[in-house]
């Protein structure tokens, strides 16, 4: 049974639809919605499908109690069309340029060659349900009456409330359960860089690079870990694209991986008076 074969007799068990759904790095992922008129959570088929014995049963009471369960907001999209109720709703995600999106920026500019920025509607977040966001699209702009570059720096903009940072060994520490003194082995220093919610968080290598090139004047090393976070390696060190590769392959999820790359930074940059630097640095001002 292929995956689209079980999510066909699940989704007509439940009274739900099958959706195939773009994700990052132009993966397809076969999900099935509620037939409703109404906000429904997607449940991917991908967690319940392997080759081999399947229970579809067992996998059509699974994804009911999925949508028995899922916490869903009660929200009219019609507000949508309001640039000024949405505006504090948008937020920025970094991705790899194989994700499609109709509005999107290119980080190449930046450094970033193979990374690209989307703006999002984020419509409710919470760690309970995850995050619901639509991505911005060219009807939306035409709704709200502004360019690409100004609903991206808006977004941005938000996005840089929520970025954090902190020493590599914390992170480390707080996963063994441990103070970071107790570490038992020596831990490379490096910092990572995410946001409050750990989830797309690696935008704020963009909203933090001007203050990292500050900080590393002598050349420092960006290894993407994820879309969610960066690790910031504090030396010009390319052979590190290595092990990023290995990383993504061995415990990276698809869906999740930004990229195979490491982006090298050994020297301050020349002024660059473009949009897209024009625009990065109102948000550093902010």
């Amino acid at each position: 049974m292929t995956k689209m074969e079980l999510a066909t007799v699940v989704a007509e068990k439940v009274g739900g639809v099958v959706r195939e759904v773009e994700k990052a790095n132009g993966i397809i992922a076969i999900g099935i919605v509620k037939e409703t008129t109404g906000i429904s959570p997607t449940v991917y088929i991908d967690p319940y499908w392997h080759e081999g014995f399947i229970d579809v049963d067992e996998v059509v009471e699974a994804v009911k109690d999925v949508f028995e369960n899922a916490i869903v907001p009660d929200i009219n999209l019609d507000f949508i069309k309001d640039y000024f109720k949405v505006k504090p709703m948008l937020r920025a995600r970094l991705y790899n340029k194989a994700t499609k999106a109709e509005v999107f920026m290119s980080a190449k500019n930046a450094g970033f060659d193979d990374l690209i920025v989307i703006p999002y509607v984020v419509i409710s977040a919470n760690a309970e349900d995850g995050i619901a966001a639509i991505k911005v699209n060219n009807w939306m702009l035409e709704q709200w009456n502004k360019c690409d570059l100004e609903v991206i720096a808006d977004a941005l903009i938000n996005s840089k409330e929520e970025v954090t940072r902190r020493p590599f060994r914390e992170t480390i520490a707080e996963l063994m359960g441990i103070p970071v003194d107790d570490l038992p082995f020596v831990v490379p220093d490096m910092e990572i860089i995410s946001n409050t919610s750990h989830q797309f968080g690696a935008i704020g290598i963009l909203i933090k690079l001007n203050e990292l090139k500050q900080r590393y004047p002598n050349g420092f090393t960006v290894l993407p870990a994820s879309v969610h976070e960066v690790l910031i390696y504090p030396e010009a060190d390319a052979s590190l694209s290595s092990m990023v590769g290995a990383v993504n392959m061995q415990e990276v999820k698809d869906v999740d991986v930004l990229s195979n790359n490491v982006y090298v930074f050994n020297e301050l940059p020349k002024e660059n008076v473009d949009e897209y630097m024009d625009m990065l640095k109102m948000v550093y001002s902010m």
